[in-house]
């Protein structure tokens, strides 16, 4: 899943979104950081796990997502990268 399209199309969209989380990090990173809310937080508790661990995931540079864009971020997740991993 990390290697996947999906991840890929996560990353570029997550840096055209949020562009100030994305500056200065790698595209291996974000795309670890979207992995781990597909693979890890959701099925171990769902949305509220997920909303709690994206800020520290996702903070960058001082900037911390708020509540609003840490929901767009899960949104993003699902989307994508969550999505391939659901198709078998």
């Amino acid at each position: 899943m990390h290697d996947s399209e999906a991840a890929a199309a996560f990353v570029t969209a997550f840096r055209a979104q949020f562009p100030a989380l994305a500056a200065g990090r790698s595209d291996t990173a974000l795309r670890d950081d979207g992995t781990h809310l597909c693979l890890d937080d959701l099925p171990e508790g769902g949305d509220r796990l997920a909303l709690t661990r994206i800020p520290a995931r996702f903070a960058d540079g001082g900037i911390t997502p708020d509540q609003p864009t840490s929901g767009a971020i899960l949104a993003l997740a699902r989307s994508t990268v969550c999505a391939a991993a659901s198709t078998p």
